[in-house]
């Protein structure tokens, strides 16, 4: 298995911050590359979020769309996109794949290999459906570039908001 990631200046926490505050330089990755841009949408009011995932490069996979109640916070939802993507993908039989997530946060968290109390259990399946691949990365994008998955994730997240409304009005 192996483990990289694209590290861009100015996206590592780790770094001196510099007098140079542009947004982070933009990914180039090979349209045949085989990727899942992952993306979430979070009401804290309610804990829902929306989960989105589109495929691209080489992959015919249809975009994940999914909602999940009772979720504490956007790393949570995020950590939630990610192991749906990874194991979507495993389960497709994809052998080689490339995770562009807008959560600097989570990214680093996993290339870190560190975990959190609420989050091990579903960092415990990412790591283990890593192992069905033979060559997996997780990648910062910045949002701009994840626009596409955005609309899935704020959909589903929309979808699940409006869903307990219409069961009452339907009785």
């Amino acid at each position: 298995m192996h483990w990289s990631g694209n590290r861009l200046r100015g996206t590592d926490p780790t770094e001196h911050k510099s007098r140079d505050h542009r947004l982070p330089t933009a990914i180039m990755i090979p349209n045949s590359t085989p990727r899942c841009n992952v993306d979430v949408a979070w009401d804290a009011r309610t804990g829902t979020c929306g989960l989105g995932g589109v495929f691209g490069g080489s992959l015919a996979t249809p975009d994940l769309s999914e909602s999940r109640t009772l979720v504490s916070s956007t790393l949570m939802a995020e950590v939630f996109a990610i192991r749906l993507a990874v194991m979507t993908a495993a389960f497709s039989n994809i052998k080689s794949l490339v995770i562009l997530s807008d959560s600097l946060t989570f990214i680093t968290l996993l290339k870190g290999k560190e975990t959190r109390p609420g989050l091990f259990g579903i960092l415990f399946d990412i790591h283990h459906f890593s192992s069905y691949f033979e060559i997996i990365s997780f990648s910062f994008i910045p949002r701009i570039q994840n626009i596409e998955v955005d609309y899935v994730a704020k959909a589903a997240l929309a979808e699940a908001i409006v869903s307990p409304y219409k069961i009452i009005m339907n009785e």
